[in-house]
């Protein structure tokens, strides 16, 4: 039997089966956060035309025009140009016409003027009240974005920012990233089915919602999800048809040493090839991971606490990863942090504890781990908005110690 794997290998190896996935269309409405699998050019220019960046006056100057207390500049208003009129002007001399945010320019504008600074002294002139310089207030065609000119890189996260200019550039959709197919399957004769009342013995199976509901946060909402008793039978039968068509494949429960645990060896039969078992890890040491073509087989301890700890700290970096994020940005955001209070070490075991982080007025991390970090509890994780790392170490971790934190979705 293998020793088990340190969580530094262990990550490295789930992330070793990972790719992103190839490209699909996805409409505009629906692909905020996802993250471009191409380069997007634009296709116009963006602005498409010179417009103006002010209510105000369109001018065509020969140099700038300084303010002076000597004999102020009128202009004759000699039109107007809304936003989205169709009309057209030639200023000469000194001519100005009305325009308005985001409106045409006339042809040979080259300053627009604020109302605020003009002095209406006349029903047809205006007087300048400011200096202005050529260029002043106008938004050049292609000042934003040239036509040919990629607009958004392969890699870029789609944000809303990023969605109002892929819509401004006239798309209807967007080359993403696919999003990963996932099933779920959890084991255990004491399992029952939400909304079944559990007999003597038995428990509520939640681990399958608790997956989902963390899997919809990485915008996976088509989950297939099966229940099984420790039936081997059943068990095989199962995972054959949640190997198919799936990209990643989470078991929970029946990956330990038990004689009821029976998920590696139907694995085993069923051609998936173990990576590898156990990882010194407190909680969630029995993990599993393994690979028949190009699913990826999860086993995730059985206690609630280490499902839902496997999953952020391994399944929730493989997913991002397959979904096209790169680097930091696959994993959960680490932050640095002073233990409020002291922790003890466990000699050849990581440990993850639940924990409350929070920054004080001067902008330093403090962090408390919460009481109950059994495997089983789940109320202190509902509490809890970090996991406190506290490496391979036999001994105590001090109050005032810096730490390093895991901040949850």
């Amino acid at each position: 039997m293998h020793e088990p794997l340190t969580v530094a290998a262990a990550l490295d190896l789930v992330l070793a089966q990972a790719a992103p996935l190839p490209p699909e269309e996805t409409p505009l409405y629906a692909a905020a956060g996802r993250v471009l699998a191409r380069d997007v050019r634009a296709v116009r220019d963006l602005p498409a035309f010179d417009n103006s960046q002010m209510d105000g006056y369109a001018l065509h100057l020969q140099h700038d025009v300084l303010a002076t207390n000597g004999q102020p500049l009128e202009f004759r208003i000699v039109g107007s140009l809304p936003a989205g009129s169709s009309g057209s002007y030639e200023l000469t001399g000194l001519e100005t016409v009305r325009v308005f945010t985001g409106g045409p320019l006339p042809a040979n504008a080259n300053a627009v003027v604020m109302q605020e600074q003009m002095e209406r002294v006349a029903p047809t002139h205006v007087r300048l009240q400011a200096s202005v310089e050529r260029g002043q207030f106008i938004r050049r065609a292609g000042s934003d974005v040239r036509a040919g000119e990629v607009a958004l890189h392969a890699g870029d996260v789609l944000t809303p920012a990023a969605i109002g200019l892929l819509a401004s550039l006239g798309a209807t959709a967007a080359p993403v990233h696919r999003t990963p197919w996932v099933a779920i399957l959890s084991t255990g004769d004491e399992l029952v089915p939400l909304g079944h009342e559990p007999g003597p013995n038995q428990t509520i199976e939640g681990n399958s919602l608790m997956l989902a509901a963390a899997l919809g946060a990485l915008g996976i909402e088509q989950v297939r999800i099966g229940r099984e008793p420790d039936d081997p039978a059943a068990i095989r039968h199962a995972l054959g048809a949640l190997l198919e068509g799936t990209d990643v494949l989470l078991i929970t429960g029946g990956v330990s040493v038990g004689e009821h645990d029976h998920v590696k060896g139907l694995l085993e039969e069923l051609g998936v090839e173990q990576v590898f078992w156990r990882v010194r890890q407190r909680p969630g040491k029995p993990l599993y991971c393994g690979r028949r073509g190009a699913t990826i087989v999860l086993g995730l301890p059985g206690n609630p606490a280490s499902t839902l700890f496997t999953f952020y700290h391994y399944v929730w970096p493989l997913l991002r990863t397959m979904q096209g994020f790169v680097g930091t940005a696959a994993h959960l955001r680490r932050r640095r942090a002073w233990l409020e209070t002291p922790a003890r070490g466990i000699g050849g075991l990581t440990q993850f504890l639940r924990g409350q982080l929070w920054e004080s007025p001067e902008g330093e991390g403090w962090v408390r781990a919460l009481g109950g970090q059994g495997s089983h509890q789940m109320r202190p994780f509902a509490l809890a908005n970090c996991l406190i790392v506290l490496p391979e170490r036999d001994g105590m971790y001090g109050a005032g110690e810096g730490v390093e934190c895991l901040v949850l979705p």
